[in-house]
């Protein structure tokens, strides 16, 4: 018998994705990540918004990219967040291993092949305003 991984895996592709959501998308989910046919590391959810009110995001996962997405946990976008205003308010890290306990040890997530990375937001966006998010991952 032979025992399973025991060779190690890489990173073969890194890859950026920017996803932009505003009030006509209402609270659909939207994909912000697919990975590879080996599956793929994602190590950054970024959030900004220019939005008035703040932006509560849920992450979701799609096994294998279909059937149902499955909630892994959210985080609130603050108001104007990444954007310089009177006082800068910085962007927001999603991944953040207190709001989804589930990260590996470096708070990054572990996708399968062709796992889907899903976003909604629990109410609009306000209308004008757009909340955007952009991932880091890398394929193996």
């Amino acid at each position: 018998m032979t025992a399973a991984g025991t060779t190690p895996i890489f990173g073969l592709t890194p890859k950026t994705q920017g996803t932009t959501f505003v009030n006509a998308d209402g609270t659909g989910l939207k994909t912000i990540y697919t990975a590879g046919t080996a599956g793929a590391r994602v190590l950054a959810v970024n959030a900004t918004s220019d939005d008035t009110a703040a932006c509560d995001v849920n992450l979701y996962v799609q096994v294998g990219g279909a059937g149902t997405a499955y909630n892994i946990g959210g985080k609130r976008v603050p108001i104007a967040a990444g954007k310089v205003v009177a006082s800068t308010i910085a962007s927001t890290q999603l991944l953040d291993a207190a709001q989804i306990p589930t990260l590996l040890s470096d708070g990054s997530l572990q996708l399968g092949a062709s796992d889907v990375l899903q976003a909604g937001v629990v109410a609009a966006v306000t209308a004008a305003k757009t909340l955007t998010l952009v991932v880091q991952a890398i394929d193996y």
